[in-house]
This record gives structure tokens, C-alpha cells and sequence, in this order.
């Protein structure tokens, strides 16, 4: 049944159907061999195709019970559209959160000179990088940071 949803889903332009290949290199490989395999693949185009790439099922899996016997049925814990979305979501979110959290274990010197780096990359000066950091807030404060700047633009 879920095979007829999904072709039922292509061809009502749902879902799209595309070649392609998982492969493996020969340094990631566990004999040394490369390897490739084609699948297709399954694109949701929007909210319909998401469900009928997971069965007809939008909501999210019943949570398993904290305590006692898990009696929930197997469509209960069936994964519906909402976690895979919901997944992603998060990992979107929690990639934002990690690369500032890693920002403010470098401390100011490696945050100014990726900043600094970033923006003569882009295009600008080291003049206008080293006045567009000595303006932002989000260097406001930061002691030293002149001797930063000229470290940075070395």
C-alpha cells in the first residue's frame, strides 16, 4: 500500500523521483575498496508527498512512556512527517547554537581573526574589516582589541 501511495504521489507531482548514489571512498571503506551503489530518490515537494513518503502518516510518533509497558500500537510509533520535519528543524537550529557556543569557547582572539579572515575573503580591505569589527557590538569591550586587529591583519 505504501508503494501504491507514493507512485500515486508522483504522479500527482507530490513527490519526485530521482536517481542517485550512495558511495563510499576507499579511506572511509573497512577493506580499503570503494564502492558505489544507485538508489531512487524520494523528494517531497510539500505537505502531501511528506505523508505519503511516510505512509499517509503526518503526526509525530506517540512518545514512549517514561515508566511501565510501552503498549503503544505500531502505528503509534510509527515516525510521521512531523519528525523527520522536526529532526531536521533541530539540527538546523542546533547548528546555529553550536557554531556560537564554539564561538565563545575560542575566546575574542580566534573569533575576531575567523571574522576578520571572513570579511577580506568577501571582498573588503583589511582597513574597512578592521573598522567594521572596531564598530560592532558584538566586540564592544573586548580588552585589547587594537592589538588583536593588527595580529589579525599580519
Amino acid at each position: 500500500m505504501a508503494n501504491e501511495m507514493i507512485q500515486a504521489a508522483i504522479k500527482a507531482g507530490n513527490v519526485l523521483s530521482v536517481q542517485d548514489e550512495v558511495k563510499i571512498s576507499e579511506k572511509a571503506s573497512p577493506n580499503g575498496k570503494a564502492a558505489v551503489k544507485a538508489y531512487e530518490k524520494l523528494i517531497a515537494l510539500n505537505a502531501k508527498g511528506m505523508s505519503a513518503l511516510c505512509g499517509g502518516k503526518m503526526v509525530p510518533a506517540t512518545p514512549k512512556p517514561a515508566e511501565g509497558k510501552d503498549e503503544r500500537t505500531e502505528a503509534e510509533k510509527a515516525a510521521g512527517a512531523c519528525d523527520y520535519f522536526n529532526y531536521g528543524f533541530d539540527l538546523d537550529v542546533r547548528a546555529s547554537i553550536r557554531q556560537e557556543l564554539m564561538g565563545s569557547l575560542e575566546g575574542p582572539e580566534k573569533t575576531i581573526k575567523k571574522a576578520f579572515d571572513g570579511m577580506v575573503l568577501a571582498g573588503y580591505s583589511k582597513s574597512e574589516a578592521a573598522e567594521l569589527i572596531r564598530v560592532s557590538p558584538k566586540f564592544k569591550g573586548v580588552e585589547g582589541l587594537e592589538n588583536l586587529l593588527n595580529r589579525a591583519a599580519a
